[in-house]
């Protein structure tokens, strides 16, 4: 579990032990992860409290060690991050991150797991001076490190915006089974007056008439409350998204979502006190149809729900369709009240042809982890053929939120469709993205740190008069 959340500022076993301690009940220590560590000798990349540690460690630590060990010397160099010498500012360590990892990649000749992106993407070093010795890392975050205390002080303003953020990244309750929002939350009780003048934390408080935890990392059951607030993040970005658009309430009954390139989401993000939400917002409709469309969507293939929920029943139907959306749209004659693609990844496949997509793969640039075939375009190109309906989608990062929609734009125009795009709304930053911050192991000029569903926009295609 800890390989799930690695870190290489702090020791991996020390985190597991920790964690595995309070899921038993215990207190957390009041210094769970000491700063007296010692780098793993071979690889120079991962940091042990002790040699017992170490060897509890090896087996999964082991293939990654000794590839980078191989770089090390076929290089001659002490360090795996001195292939072009010391790097001396952000460009220079980017692009020895960079050459790691192609030399990773080749070695191990697959992509790279987790903990392996984690430790080659963010090694340890000086953040004012690109230095690999004598760091001391914060101790709050676990995700920064300086040669000096001048330096680090040197470093505290722009820190201090980012410690919390990593702070909450590095916790290691994040790794642990979800408990339900249900148990954690209670019951909605309270319509947001103005969805557009909050963002999700303020919402959420206001729906369940409850504070949350200021400091969501001190214990278990504040990260889970914190965590479960982020599962309404597909929800509130529909919700918001509703605002910009002339929702029928008073003759329509019924309410039809298109959730596309969907995954899990049925299972984590739309369940029955995430629809709540909805029908708390909008009373007066009784039954909300979820379309989960995409090659690989997960949960049953239909389901049906019914309670009664502010003086109404409230009926809820599960459609999901192992399928892309160009097929769907061939088989079936259903229309959407509104398409959503939440993270859609339009721009992945911007490349050409296949052989530089996988170019692009090796050197890990943006789109590293995208399929070796292009899904979007016939997708895309559908959905502009569904004239007038809106269209929201998501978007990880600021770069992305620009290329997805010029995705859209590129195929309208190549096809040669007769049909006007036009934005509804364009607001960049999401107020009801997840609050969960993640890290950017390909953030050439992009978001060092980012959110799930973090940029959010909406057009609609109309045809050319």
């Amino acid at each position: 579990m800890s390989y799930d959340m690695c870190s290489n500022r702090c020791c991996n076993v020390c985190l597991l032990i920790e964690l595995d301690k309070q899921v038993r009940g215990a207190l957390p220590s009041k210094k769970p992860l000491t700063t007296r560590l010692q780098k793993c000798s071979g690889c120079q990349l991962v940091l042990y409290c002790s040699q017992q540690h170490q060897r509890l460690d090896w087996p999964l630590h082991r293939e990654f060690c000794r590839c980078i060990r191989k770089i090390m010397n076929t290089y001659k160099i002490k360090h795996p991050f001195l292939l072009s010498g010391q790097p001396h500012n952000i460009f220079t360590m980017e692009r020895a991150i960079l050459q790691v990892k192609y030399l990773l990649k080749t070695m191990l000749k697959r992509k790279l797991e987790f903990h392996e992106e984690e430790l080659t993407s963010f090694p340890a070093h000086c953040e004012v001076c690109y230095s690999f010795e004598g760091l001391r890392s914060c101790t709050r975050c676990f995700g920064t490190s300086y040669c000096s205390s001048q330096h680090g002080a040197e470093d505290r303003e722009r820190h201090k915006k980012r410690c919390n953020q990593l702070q909450i990244y590095y916790c290691p309750y994040k790794v642990q089974a979800r408990i339900y929002p249900d148990t954690l939350l209670g019951e909605l009780s309270k319509r947001v007056p103005d969805i557009l003048k909050t963002d999700i934390t303020g919402a959420i408080e206001c729906v369940f008439s409850k504070k949350l935890p200021a400091k969501p990392t001190t214990s278990m059951e504040n990260y889970q409350t914190f965590s479960a607030v982020g599962d309404f993040s597909c929800i509130g970005t529909i919700l918001f998204a509703l605002e910009f658009i002339d929702v029928d309430t008073n003759n329509a009954k019924k309410f039809v979502i298109f959730i596309l390139g969907a995954t899990v989401e049925q299972d984590f993000w739309f369940l029955q006190i995430h629809t709540k939400w909805f029908f708390l917002q909008y009373p007066n409709f009784t039954r909300l149809e979820l379309f989960f469309i995409g090659p690989d969507v997960l949960g049953a293939a239909k389901r049906e729900c019914t309670f009664h929920y502010k003086g109404a029943d409230r009926t809820v139907l599960y459609l999901s369709y192992r399928m892309l959306y160009q097929d769907f749209a061939k088989t079936k004659s259903t229309k959407p009240s509104i398409f959503c693609i939440f993270n859609c990844g339009f721009s992945e496949h911007a490349p050409e042809t296949i052989e530089e997509q996988k170019e692009q793969s090796l050197l890990g640039v943006p789109g590293d982890s995208c399929a070796s075939k292009d899904t979007w375009s016939s997708g895309i190109l559908q959905l502009i053929k569904s004239h007038n309906l809106p269209i929201i989608f998501t978007s990880l990062t600021r770069v992305e939120a620009d290329l997805d929609f010029g995705a859209v734009q590129r195929i309208a125009l190549t096809n040669g469709i007769e049909t006007r795009i036009e934005r509804i709304f364009d607001v960049q930053v999401n107020p009801y993205r997840d609050i969960r911050p993640l890290r950017n192991w390909q953030r050439e000029n992009d978001d060092d740190i980012f959110y799930r569903n973090g940029y959010i926009q909406g057009f609609t295609a109309h045809p050319m008069k």
